[in-house]
């Protein structure tokens, strides 16, 4: 049975950077969407959920580039298939975490097309797309309600399966350094939502990059 780390070990071991660095690109995404929805109302009544998803995880990439891109122990893969931020840590646990820019429904649950990479990437321990065991996987990202397409809170989540999530931080609101918290969402059954998931499906003639079509 696998030992899921604690979420005040993972924000200590991140550190302040990486998460004010997280926190900066889930406002720096929220700003852009505001805009666009004010200067474009027309093209975003018609926009997909797809195509607001990806809009959305290309703002909050930008960020992370102006952010990350200097730190040595940070390493940003972005490959226009996958996109990822691996961050080295001093931890007699693990070598480093990779982190994945995700939408979060209000449950803190994701929506992905089910390919073996993000099957794979969901489930913590050694598996045939990730085989060491020297790592942990987050997603980072934001609150989104569906029915009003508007975005909360920066996120960042642990889980161990789809459905299964660990436990849920709250990104800080202001650059200040205040702490997130944590936020427990109970698993409450009913139906699946859809999965998809253009980090890992081809969409446009682009290759996924983390984003959720729902």
């Amino acid at each position: 049975m696998i030992s899921h780390p604690v979420m005040d070990t993972v924000v200590a071991e991140l550190g302040d950077k990486v998460i004010l660095g997280l926190a900066r690109a889930a406002r720096h995404g929220k700003r852009e969407y505001s805009v666009y929805r004010e200067e474009h109302p027309d093209w975003v009544a018609i926009n997909t959920p797809r195509t607001i998803a990806c809009l959305l995880h290309d703002w909050m990439w930008s960020e992370v580039d102006r952010q990350f891109a200097d730190l040595d122990h940070i390493h940003l893969i972005d490959d226009n298939v996958k996109r990822e931020i691996l961050v080295q840590v001093s931890s007699a646990e693990r070598l480093h975490y990779r982190v994945r820019l995700k939408r979060h429904h209000l449950d803190g649950r994701t929506s992905s097309y089910r390919t073996q990479n993000v099957i794979d990437f969901e489930s913590q321990g050694a598996t045939d797309s990730f085989p060491g065991f020297d790592e942990c996987r987050l997603e980072a990202g934001y609150e989104w309600d569906r029915e009003t397409r508007s975005m909360g809170p920066g996120v960042l989540t642990l889980r161990d399966g789809q459905d299964n999530v660990i436990w849920t931080y709250q990104l800080p609101d202001e650059p200040s350094g205040e702490a997130g918290g944590v936020v427990a969402y109970p698993n409450v059954p009913g139906p699946t939502l859809p999965t998809v998931d253009v980090a890992d499906g081809a969409a446009g003639g682009r290759q996924p990059t983390g984003s959720d079509e729902e």
